[in-house]
């Protein structure tokens, strides 16, 4: 630098450094200002949508709840016309008024009729079930045994008792039934065991299972109280054996499901128009309740005696020995 040249004033810079850094700092504060308001605002719009959730959580519980009772309201519906229950309530009545219907109640010794279904179970069959029925205090009585299509040594095996009561059909065709596999316990059987009410000739019906037990006056009991109080359908009491677990009593009155049975009861000739539905799997319905549930809504009469008539045996494992001492 020459002699006489004017210097730059590095304090004019410094100031006019420090006052570009100022307003840097004021434009960045002012920045810091506008996301914190927009995070605010961001955070009054999270609220909102958190409260919108809510409503719609609640608005979708209260729809779900609706169709949920919508669905059962349905379902009744469809079961009213399933059932058919005024015209079958007619024909109640017209039974009752026609003149076979007393002979239930009248005659001496009326024949009762066993009916039996059986698929697979011979050696219960056998040796517990029908030695059970053959072995009853009441003496006129028949054994109506269908095949659910049935293997052929079941018959063999029926056959081979020879006794003149016994007798045997076989279904050619098994079921048909859901192929919901949940859903057969529900109805298996079904279409054997109305077979055997349509060949059943007693003036009282008898369902039994094929490997459970009757006990030896269960025809006797049951008929006895159903004649002296002119009851339609009149069951006892059951004894369910499950292994390893302590014997228990089944049924109640008045009937409810799980509290009784169609092979702990006694049944008029006349009742048998209330047959087991395969349909009824589609309400998830099992088909003795659903015949007991219908005789009681159509008004058939009904009672219970608190004798034990059946001993029911209950999952695997047993041994298939007849009588209640198995």
């Amino acid at each position: 630098m020459t002699r006489g040249s004017v210097r730059p004033l590095r304090p004019l810079r410094a100031v006019r450094n420090a006052a570009q850094r100022i307003y840097d700092t004021r434009a960045g504060v002012e920045a810091l200002t506008a996301q914190v308001a927009e995070l605010s605002d961001l955070k009054a719009q999270v609220a909102e949508l958190a409260e919108l959730n809510t409503q719609l959580a609640e608005r979708l519980q209260a729809l779900s709840a609706q169709a949920t009772a919508d669905q059962a309201e349905t379902r009744q519906l469809l079961r009213l016309v399933h059932d058919d229950e005024p015209a079958n309530r007619q024909r109640l009545w017209r039974i009752r008024e026609a003149p076979e219907y007393e002979l239930a109640f009248e005659e001496d010794e009326p024949l009762v009729s066993f009916v039996v279904t059986t698929y697979t179970n011979v050696e219960a069959l056998m040796e517990r079930s029908l030695p059970s029925m053959l072995a009853q205090t009441y003496e006129r009585f028949e054994i109506v045994i269908v095949g659910d299509a049935a293997a052929p040594e079941i018959e063999r095996a029926v056959k081979s008792v020879r006794d003149p009561r016994v007798r045997f059909y076989n279904q050619t065709l098994r079921g048909p039934y859901d192929e919901v596999a949940d859903r057969l316990w529900y109805v298996a059987g079904g279409p054997p065991a109305n077979e055997a009410l349509r060949l059943a000739r007693g003036r009282w019906v008898a369902q039994m299972d094929d490997d459970d037990a009757c006990r030896p006056g269960r025809i006797e009991l049951l008929l006895k109280a159903a004649r002296e109080r002119r009851l339609e359908f009149c069951y006892g009491q059951i004894l369910e054996h499950v292994p390893d677990t302590p014997d228990r009593l089944v049924c109640r009155f008045p009937p409810a499901l799980g509290a009784v049975n169609m092979q702990a009861s006694l049944m008029h000739r006349d009742m048998r128009f209330i047959v087991f539905e395969l349909g009824d799997a589609l309400f998830d319905v099992p088909g003795d309740w659903s015949r007991i549930r219908r005789m009681m809504r159509l008004g058939v009469r009904m009672g219970m005696i608190d004798d034990i008539v059946v001993d029911y045996y209950r999952g695997t494992g047993w041994q298939t020995v007849s009588g209640p001492e198995a």
